[in-house]
């Protein structure tokens, strides 16, 4: 890890990173770098995820969290993928023999939509069945996700940014 970053991290600072997998090796390695130089005990430095960075930014502003009065739930990625399995189970898609693999295909293609604040393909649109039965649940999922306030991970950078 760079000097400089170290001392940044000493000061205070919060190092984003674009992986759990990374943010851990990072502890890891200023709490490697905390020992060499001799300390017994040291506070540990934020150095977080992005994903984790913006759930803690979600929790420090609580005027976000509330939608007309109600409280707005943020889901899990293990809430929002039970979810799409629920949705597409839903659906009746009786041609789909994995439904666990189609939420999670879906999922991942809902949080692309969401990263690259692109439209939703319309069903009656759609080049393929695949992007017919993805555009379904998808607005399945935001009608859901808005009728009970619930607000998933891909949806909360736009969310935090407005």
């Amino acid at each position: 890890m760079h000097q400089s970053v170290l001392t940044a991290l000493e000061s205070g600072a919060t190092l984003l990173t674009a992986s759990h997998r990374l943010a851990r090796h990072l502890l890891a390695e200023y709490g490697a770098h905390m020992e060499r130089a001799g300390h017994a005990v040291w506070e540990t430095p934020a150095i977080l995820s992005w994903s984790e960075w913006l759930a803690r930014c979600w929790e420090l502003s609580p005027e976000l969290a509330t939608a007309h009065g109600r409280p707005v739930l943020l889901l899990t990625p293990f809430q929002a993928q039970a979810l799409w399995e629920r949705l597409i189970e839903e659906s009746q898609a009786d041609s789909l023999l994995q439904v666990p693999a189609a939420a999670q295909t879906a999922f991942e293609a809902w949080r692309l939509v969401q990263e690259w604040r692109l439209p939703l393909p319309r069903a009656a649109d759609a080049p393929n069945e695949d992007v017919a039965a993805f555009a379904g649940w998808a607005r399945a999922f935001e009608e859901r996700c808005r009728k009970q306030h619930w607000l998933d991970g891909a949806r909360l950078p736009e969310v935090l940014r407005e």
